[in-house]
């Protein structure tokens, strides 16, 4: 059987945009979210070149540029609800 996803609001996404070193690092992309935790140190640290994409839904960037990096380099832990 299927896994059954988490559920993220765009509010409870927020807490998991790097700052805190204790949570894994997120973000949302097409409805789903993902766990981008282990390109942290590079990427979505703060002051990092893509924190900013961290903690948020980020589909309207990442559409632009980098969503199949994203689909092929991370698990999926969640979805987006409104």
């Amino acid at each position: 059987g299927t896994t059954e996803l988490r559920s993220f609001t765009a509010q409870e996404l927020r807490r998991y945009d790097g700052q805190d070193p204790n949570l894994p690092v997120y973000l949302a992309l097409d409805g789903y979210v993902y766990d981008v935790s282990p390109g942290r140190e590079d990427f979505y640290n703060p002051g990092q070149s893509y924190s900013y994409l961290a903690g948020k839904d980020s589909t309207a960037e990442l559409n632009f540029f980098g969503a199949n990096i994203i689909k092929r380099k991370y698990k999926i832990v969640g979805k987006l609800v409104k």
